[in-house]
């Protein structure tokens, strides 16, 4: 049996938990709109410290623990195929105003979990037709 492998694209989006989308984290927001574009995969990291323009992580607010930091980097990684991040990247565009986004491609193993969640998709398409 040989290996396997495809060409996968990671979008990465790094941004603060004090920005919002109407009245919830954009974070949260970004994620359901993956979700609801059918992206193939989203994992959303709670960074313990960082900077771009400012520096997160060391704000303290009142009435909360001080050994907890708040307003703490958000860094969210979506991989899918290229085309699928088309709609997400026009509301990243529009309502990620203070963050940075990343795209790349990279060269991902396909173990016998990816092949079948491939073919599943292969499938749905073709019944949709």
């Amino acid at each position: 049996m040989s290996v396997e492998f495809r060409t996968l694209t990671i979008l990465k989006v790094y941004l603060g938990e004090d920005t919002y989308y109407d009245d919830r984290p954009l974070y949260k927001a970004i994620i359901e709109e993956a979700h609801t574009l059918h992206i193939a995969g989203a994992t959303a990291y709670k960074c313990v410290e960082g900077y771009a323009s400012e520096v997160r992580g060391h704000e303290r607010k009142l009435l909360v623990n001080f050994s907890d930091s708040s307003n703490l980097p958000i860094v969210l990684e979506f991989v899918d195929t290229r085309e699928k991040f088309d709609p997400l990247l026009k509301f990243l565009e529009k309502n990620v105003q203070r963050g940075l986004v990343t795209i790349s491609d990279a060269t991902c193993l396909m173990t016998e979990y990816m092949k079948k969640a491939s073919q599943s998709v292969q499938q749905a398409a073709i019944d949709k037709k």
